[in-house]
């Protein structure tokens, strides 16, 4: 393959030193404004490589939990490129696969794999690829044949390669891991957010502080929502609109910061939590979880039927190739396929279709789920919590997940 496959902008990037690099000097291929992303984009500054680090989905972002929170990881690379070009050309030609190109330009683009680890267990370096998807978009056949040019490309460097989905990454301990994460630095500021050492300059740039708190230079206040909050004296510039509970006095204190108690509570809005608020906004996230996870149900049963659909004909195909031995493979194949999923639809469309339509048009039955969220988030068990959270809608996904999931 020529040079000449490579387009200005990727010669571009790469004199720029993108891709290249270990630890704090490190450079992605890929930055949050260079693609449009499904998900939320996120920037972070690294524990281990004291970087920025760019996550073009929540996934990403939650999957870099993991690995910081790893005894055993040391060195993380994010949207790391599959270079040269020419070699995935290569290895698309010899696989038959129609190699990634830009949708506006139809050129070739560099194939890049999510997260390059360096991993030390004792027994010397070893690098990791891996790359990270939802396992629905794993059904697409696109998406495999992707994942084919860039498992083959690891293969010939002799690094192992695989795939993550959300089913190995714990939503709970990655969110765990994100609030120790973000006071990884808590020796940089005094209990109440005062700023005692800025490095680096990526630090000295970044908004985002104390607690991950939005800090404004010309104040020097932080902001948290709904007020903004003086570190120097430890206390908010306006009231907190709500009295506060009759039983906790500290609470009652309208300008306070975290009830005078930064080292055990944080104050994330600015607000006192609303007991009533939160326990209503739980009460809706009962019943937005319930609306999806029947979407979901209805969602499997027409693609289980698609399924038989597409196995009667591929039936009809191989008897229309005058039973060649390829014709009696699919014959065979689709016959088991056919009878296994038939089984399948009958009881899910006992259990799940009929089920399905019951809840869409049962007003009482999500009545009663909206009155379930509303006992589950008054309760202190989950309410003593609800400083954690930035606000209600958080607080009743929050809860959805510790009850349901």
């Amino acid at each position: 393959m020529s040079k000449r496959t490579r387009t200005p902008k990727i010669e571009k990037w790469i004199k720029e030193g993108r891709g290249s690099g270990i630890g704090s000097d490190y450079k992605p291929w890929l930055n949050i404004q260079d693609v449009s992303s499904l998900g939320r984009s996120t920037r972070l500054k690294g524990i281990k490589t004291n970087r920025q680090h760019e996550f073009l989905s929540d996934l990403e972002r939650n999957y870099f939990y993991l690995t910081e929170y790893s005894n055993y990881i040391i060195d993380i690379r994010e949207q790391f490129p599959l270079l040269p070009l020419e070699e995935t050309m290569i290895i698309a030609v010899e696989l038959g696969l129609k190699h990634p190109t830009d949708p506006k330009t139809n050129e070739p683009i560099v194939m890049t794999t999510d997260f390059l680890l360096t991993v030390d267990k004792g027994e010397g370096l070893v690098e990791l690829a891996r790359t990270i998807k939802m396992k629905d978009e794993l059904l697409k056949e696109r998406i495999l044949e992707k994942f084919e040019i860039e498992r083959v490309y690891w293969k010939k460097r002799g690094v192992d390669w695989g795939i993550v989905t959300e089913l190995e990454i714990p939503k709970t301990l990655a969110r765990n891991i994100s609030y120790i994460h973000d006071y990884y630095d808590i020796q940089q500021y005094d209990a109440y957010g005062n700023i005692l050492n800025v490095d680096g300059e990526i630090a000295e740039e970044n908004p985002i502080r104390y607690a991950g708190y939005y800090y404004d230079k010309e104040t020097k206040n932080y902001y948290l929502e709904a007020r903004y909050y003086n570190p120097n004296n430890g206390s908010f510039l306006a009231l907190d609109p709500h009295p506060g509970d009759d039983d906790e006095p500290l609470s009652q204190n309208g300008y306070s910061y975290a009830n005078g108690n930064p080292i055990i509570n944080v104050d994330p809005e600015g607000l006192k939590p609303n007991r009533i608020h939160y326990a209503l906004m739980t009460g809706l996230a009962y019943v937005v979880d319930e609306i999806v996870s029947t979407f979901t149900d209805f969602t499997w049963l027409v693609l289980t039927v698609y399924d038989v659909i597409k196995g009667y004909t591929d039936v009809k195909k191989a008897h229309k190739q005058n039973l060649t031995v390829q014709s009696k493979k699919i014959i065979e194949k689709s016959k088991t396929l056919k009878k296994q999923i038939e089984q399948i639809v009958r009881e899910k469309a006992i259990k799940a279709g009929i089920t399905v339509f019951k809840r869409s048009f049962d007003g009482a039955y999500l009545l009663s789920k909206f009155g379930i969220g509303i006992v589950q988030g008054a309760r202190d068990k989950y309410f003593k919590d609800a400083n954690c959270f930035r606000n209600g809608a958080r607080y009743g996904k929050y809860v959805v997940q510790e009850r349901l999931h």
